[in-house]
């Protein structure tokens, strides 16, 4: 059964309100915000409604919530008051992650941890990140790793990062999510960086706005032509008992299978 979303989509900690109605536009899974998109003077009122939220609503979907920097004191307090609800979502994203010891600071919660990666150093202790016992996977974030970087949020600027989270996440079986597309008015764009991404291996990107949800899903899900492919590649496999075949002038050996297989378990729920 598949656990990462295809399109989770990140909602600030103030406005708990639009849970449901990203839900009914097709988000499989949600970001509750605690940090960027929370004003200094709102974060302890952000974290409370936060917290009273997850202890009162049950959301079928997979919750993520992204608090501020385990080094700050509002990351510090994010983490004591989560810790009373740990049951109550599926993983911690923290932010402004650059070495191992960041990942340490999550303290005692027994939910896995997704590392924000978003600078330089990070990408550069990517492989030593990924020895963290708790690790469940990574998000990237381009807007903090351009400014990092000196660079543009182009595709071809973080092709490098995009390829080494990839590695890491598949040498690892770590989930792994692609960041947003931050131009919520240009779906053209989306859709054809949700398409680099799916030949790359991503198979999650996040969202900023209920509109992108549609575009994302359709892009990383399998088509119908796709998904037949699969299944005749399948079959045609099992027919040839392990061996090496061909389906449609194709050659079709045990990897492909698996490729097949893993395009297959998206549609699974």
């Amino acid at each position: 059964m598949r656990t990462l979303p295809i399109s989770p989509i990140f909602i600030p900690a103030n406005r708990l309100d639009l849970c449901h109605k990203a839900i009914s536009s097709g988000a499989d899974g949600v970001i509750l915000d605690l940090e960027d998109s929370i004003p200094l003077d709102q974060k302890d009122s952000s974290l409370r409604e936060l917290v009273g939220f997850l202890k009162e609503s049950y959301i079928d979907t997979t919750i993520y919530i992204r608090i501020n920097s385990p080094c700050t004191v509002e990351g510090k307090e994010d983490l004591d008051e989560l810790s009373k609800v740990q049951s109550r979502f599926n993983s911690i994203i923290i932010p402004k992650v650059e070495k191992i010891e960041d990942l340490n600071k999550a303290g005692e919660l027994d939910n896995p941890v997704i590392a924000l990666i978003e600078s330089a150093q990070a990408v550069k202790n990517l492989e030593s990140i990924s020895d963290f016992d708790n690790l469940g996977g990574f998000l990237l974030g381009a807007a903090d790793l351009s400014k990092s970087l000196g660079s543009d949020m182009s595709w071809d600027a973080l092709l490098y990062t995009r390829s080494k989270l990839i590695i890491e996440s598949s040498a690892w079986n770590l989930d792994l999510i692609d960041s947003p597309y931050m131009n919520m008015a240009d779906l053209e764009g989306l859709s054809a960086e949700v398409t680099r991404a799916k030949g790359m291996g991503f198979i999650s990107k996040a969202a900023i706005h209920p509109n992108q949800i549609e575009v994302i899903r359709r892009g990383l899900l399998p088509t119908k032509e796709e998904i037949k492919e699969a299944k005749g590649i399948i079959e045609a496999f099992k027919e040839s008992k392990g061996g090496v075949t061909s389906y449609n002038g194709k050659m079709i050996d045990a990897p492909i299978v698996e490729v097949m297989k893993r395009k297959l378990s998206l549609i699974e729920e």
